[in-house]
């Protein structure tokens, strides 16, 4: 969820209860990161954080309207990097990356771990 000065990562098992998994600035926003391929998956990049990976279902939509809310409340440009191979910085300083890969034979995209540092997603015919 998006507000005007904050990005919240919220988990709504429960409509009625959701609860608060992280939350930043968005002025400690500093670019987004997300593949070519027809995912749902948005990487954000917080300056002096780790990194958040989040699974939306409009991500170009989201980068969008983040663009939109970073020029017009910050006065300067989003970061947006687009690659089939990006790196994201998690807990406790680890470097990990995240792998995507077109699969012809799924209906939606899946993800699982390579090894202790590789994420790969495989993405289907959406």
């Amino acid at each position: 969820m998006i507000s005007e000065s904050r990005v919240f990562n919220l988990k709504a098992d429960k409509i009625q209860q959701p609860k608060e998994r992280r939350v930043f600035e968005l002025a400690r926003l500093t670019g987004v990161a997300m593949s070519t391929q027809p995912d749902n998956y948005l990487i954000f990049r917080v300056k002096g954080e780790i990194d958040m990976m989040v699974q939306v279902s409009q991500k170009t939509e989201v980068v969008q309207a983040l663009r939109a809310r970073m020029q017009k409340g910050y006065g300067r440009e989003l970061a947006v990097e687009f690659s089939d191979e990006l790196d994201f910085y998690a807990a406790k300083g680890k470097q990990l990356k995240v792998k995507f890969a077109f699969d012809r034979s799924m209906k939606d995209s899946e993800w699982s771990k390579v090894d202790r540092h590789t994420m790969l997603v495989k993405v289907g015919i959406v």
